[in-house]
């Protein structure tokens, strides 16, 4: 599995389209000063609704991951993860949740994959 930073995803890192694991962490509802900044905040620092990373990832997800490639995200409640779900499901991703305690993690992977 590689882990990128978070940045790296829409920036248009060198590894589009070849990515085969990618795995994004929490993100919390915070105020949306606290996201990007240095400091053990930023680790799950997600701006309103914990959304302000995650809506950045989505658009770029088919772009990050091979044609092989799944992605692992790790929600909370007030992330909404069935939206999330919805949403890569228009991009032809497949998606699993699993949740027994606290976050939900849900993995996506591309239709063509079943």
């Amino acid at each position: 599995m590689i882990r990128l930073r978070i940045f790296d995803a829409w920036t248009g890192s060198s590894r589009d389209g070849g990515c085969d694991g990618c795995q994004h962490p929490y993100a919390l509802p915070t105020p949306d000063d606290e996201v990007g900044h240095e400091g053990i905040a930023s680790a799950w620092a997600g701006g309103k609704n914990g959304r302000s990373v995650i809506d950045r990832i989505l658009p770029v997800a088919d772009r990050l991951l091979s044609d092989k490639g799944w992605l692992y995200m790790v929600t909370v409640t007030a992330n909404d993860p069935s939206h999330i779900c919805f949403v890569m499901r228009k991009k032809n991703y497949c998606s699993e949740v699993n949740r027994r305690r606290g976050p939900h993690i849900i993995k996506f992977w591309r239709y063509s994959d079943i």
